[in-house]
């Protein structure tokens, strides 16, 4: 019996991984939207208000004209604004413009003292990460000389990165141990 449940538990494990999709990211969107509006509506509003201007608007007008309600619009709104990162991966076509790999998450690089690090390429060093990308992209909507197309772009990555960082917590830390340091 015991067999049989831990058995299942591994089975089920990389299943509940799975959970961040556009399902998870979709139901943080309506989260923080519901969590805005009822403590700073005037926020939400400027919010729709900028992505009125989202230099792609295929991804993300289409999936509002279902909603019957200016109010029900704007939750769409963010749900859809939570999988943007998402949708502008390759292959799309907006992916050259808006696409940032390694804002999508934490990435620690870890070598344990004695390690040689000749092997670390320097992109994994010094690419820019999730919670430099939140604090660059903060900056872009503070800053009242960027336009609201650049705005909605950043609120886009604010929400994603948000959740990443705040919600689903996807850390994870490159151990470069010795024995793969030496190709063991």
């Amino acid at each position: 019996m015991r067999k049989l449940i831990f058995s299942a538990v591994l089975v089920l494990l990389p299943t509940a991984a799975l959970a961040w999709n556009r399902g998870g990211h979709l139901t943080t969107g309506a989260i923080a939207y519901q969590e805005l509006k009822a403590t700073n509506p005037a926020v939400v509003d400027r919010i729709v208000e900028i992505m009125n201007s989202t230099p792609t608007p295929l991804l993300i007008e289409g999936r509002l004209d279902k909603e019957s309600t200016p109010e029900a619009k704007a939750e769409r709104l963010f749900m859809e604004m939570a999988t943007w990162p998402d949708e502008v991966r390759p292959p799309s076509e907006y992916s050259k413009a808006f696409h940032h790999d390694t804002w999508h998450y934490i990435n620690f690089v870890y070598v344990p003292p004695g390690t040689p690090v000749t092997f670390i390429k320097p992109e994994e060093i010094t690419a820019e990460r999730i919670y430099e990308a939140f604090a660059r992209n903060a900056g872009i909507v503070a800053d009242p000389k960027v336009s609201d197309a650049e705005k909605a772009v950043a609120l886009c990555w604010i929400l994603v990165t948000c959740i990443s960082l705040c919600i689903q917590q996807r850390c994870s830390i490159q151990n470069f141990q010795k024995a793969t340091a030496e190709g063991i």
